[in-house]
């Protein structure tokens, strides 16, 4: 037991930003009855998947862990999407894996460099291609793009999640990787 918690980054800010997040989902939750008509056990179960999921994200220090982990928050986010559009599924789901593709990167280039699970990055270059993968996942501004279709065109829940918390975590991500300030990010 005490090996499996050695995976997992137990503080403070993690706990609290945990516990936001489990409360804006189980909000969402509890209101997608008026908005979710068909489908609502799996519309559930995949809110569950999303729930644990950035669980994980928010609390690994494994960057194999996160990265399938972020993989999973987007995938359950993708498959609520399709209660409304299979279109708009399909365009989340190519921008997303765009920014996971340069993410994948990342790790590797961080491992690659000495940083062997999640902690704070020094060097700049490494950084930046940190804040450009999350960010497109996250759609931090200049690569916010794909925002304003998907949470237009989404259900009601789905646009509350998205952007109550799946747009967060990237920036919960940052605080785990960038604690000096990073020109980049600022601008």
């Amino acid at each position: 037991m005490q090996n499996l918690i050695s995976y997992f980054q137990i503080e403070e800010l993690n706990i609290i930003l945990a516990v936001t997040g489990l409360v804006v989902t189980i909000l969402t939750m509890l209101t997608a009855k008026i908005q979710i008509k068909t489908r609502q056990r799996e519309y559930y179960l995949l809110s569950i998947i999303f729930m644990i999921s950035f669980l994980v994200v928010i609390f690994i220090k494994s960057w194999l862990i996160f990265i399938i982990a972020w993989e999973t928050v987007t995938i359950s986010t993708a498959l609520m999407l399709l209660w409304k559009n299979r279109g708009l599924t399909g365009q989340y789901l190519i921008i997303q894996f765009l920014g996971s593709s340069i993410l994948i990167c990342f790790i590797l280039l961080a491992y690659k460099n000495g940083y062997h699970q999640i902690m704070p990055i020094n060097e700049i270059w490494l950084q930046n291609l940190f804040i450009i993968g999350l960010g497109m996942k996250s759609a931090i501004f200049g690569l916010h793009f794909w925002l304003p279709a998907v949470h237009s065109q989404a259900p009601a829940p789905v646009s509350a999640i998205l952007s109550g918390w799946v747009v967060k975590l990237g920036y919960i991500t940052y605080l785990r990787i960038i604690l000096e300030g990073n020109l980049f990010l600022l601008i």
